[in-house]
């Protein structure tokens, strides 16, 4: 929105109409022609208004050929690009609109604005002096009615906005934090099954391919405790523990292959989240 006319800027627009100064020649500091006609005839109407001929079909065939090729609004009316008669910016944009020329997220932005009530953007700036420290942006924006853009805007207007690391403690935060940790959590243990199966297919293929490989040393063929199946004395397939004795350091195969490890934490996994489970009853 635009900056409103002080009572000084209205009162040396009358006085140079007054003097016979013609419109196109006021000069207003830090007011363009186009606002400087808009409230000479709309708002202070000092002159009657300005009634263009209504749009040729030249002009709107013009217009579209412009903004099909993407010319802003702006552009066109500030350079005049439609030919005569001259068409401001609004008259401009309204025809973009009739047209269905116009940007549909400007309008939907539009529509969406907020609107400052007298003395609510005042309370609004107070609050987030007072509480910026204690409550989220998501927190401000839904007890006050705004977006979280606005809401994050005028913190760093004010320089209140907390840093990343002082808006990860707020208790909101940590909270929703928890919340999506679990949900994630909680999706990837309900997939254990799907993933098991693709990696055991993996290390059967893997196993395959290294028994066809020519070694110097073949590795010894293992077979896991728990499920059976013959694999090779090798760390793809077995986790392995180090354990120091009398000064040396050696290192020994799990009887278990890495497929029944992975069932067997993932049972305790469920084990223990059941029992959590029954204890929150």
């Amino acid at each position: 929105m635009c900056r409103k006319w002080t009572k000084e800027e209205k009162e040396e627009l009358r006085q140079q109409l007054a003097l016979g100064i013609k419109l196109k020649n006021v000069l207003i500091p830090g007011r363009n022609h186009e606002s400087i006609r808009n409230q000479a005839v709309s708002q202070l109407k000092l002159i009657p208004p300005i009634r263009n001929p209504g749009w040729s079909a030249e002009q709107e065939a013009k217009l579209k050929e412009l903004r099909w090729q993407g010319v802003p609004a702006r552009k066109i009316a500030a350079l005049g690009m439609l030919g005569a008669p001259y068409r401001t910016l609004c008259a401009t944009r309204k025809r973009c609109s009739k047209l269905e020329l116009g940007q549909k997220s400007r309008s939907e932005a539009g529509k969406n604005r907020k609107i400052w009530r007298k003395g609510e953007k005042e309370e609004f700036l107070a609050f987030l002096h007072l509480h910026s420290a204690k409550f989220s942006p998501d927190e401000i924006a839904e007890k006050l009615g705004v977006k979280k853009s606005t809401v994050a805007k005028w913190q760093r207007e004010l320089g209140v906005k907390l840093c990343l690391q002082e808006t990860i403690t707020l208790p909101c935060v940590r909270e929703r934090l928890k919340k999506s940790y679990r949900e994630k959590g909680q999706k990837y243990f309900d997939s254990f099954e799907k993933r098991i199966l693709e990696r055991e297919k993996k290390l059967l293929a893997l196993l395959s391919k290294m028994r066809e490989k020519r070694w110097i040393v073949p590795p010894e063929e293992k077979r896991c405790r728990s499920c059976g199946q013959a694999w090779l004395k090798h760390r793809d397939f077995f986790f392995r523990a180090i354990v120091k004795t009398h000064g040396l350091t050696c290192w020994y195969f799990y009887p278990d292959c890495k497929i029944c490890v992975a069932k067997q934490r993932h049972e305790k996994k469920l084990a223990l989240r059941r029992k959590e489970s029954r204890e929150a009853v």
